[in-house]
């Protein structure tokens, strides 16, 4: 969900759309914390450095390399991302 989709709706004059659009985005904003919150417990119990297991395991399981852009930096630092996991997925590299 993303908020450009969300202003769509909001100049179409649909407000009933943004208002759903909006949940769906604060659900998600919320599921994604809960994540990202347990996925660096759990590698901190196996001594494991977050971010470095985050891209060993999209190399070994996600197809497309590496989720394309463009990515909402404010939504997903506040759900849990680093600025250097970001800056990783937009680099490309």
């Amino acid at each position: 969900m993303t908020p450009a989709l969300i202003e769509k709706f909001r100049q179409a004059g649909d407000a009933k759309s943004v208002a759903i659009l909006n949940r769906i985005l604060t659900d998600e904003v919320g599921h994604v914390e809960f994540g990202s919150h347990w996925f660096k417990f759990v590698c901190g119990e196996q001594g494991l450095e977050p971010e470095a297991e985050y891209r060993r395991l999209l190399g070994e399981y996600y197809k497309g390399g590496r989720p394309k852009g463009p990515f909402n930096r404010e939504l997903r630092i506040q759900a849990g991302f680093s600025v250097a996991e970001l800056d990783w997925w937009e680099s490309g590299g």
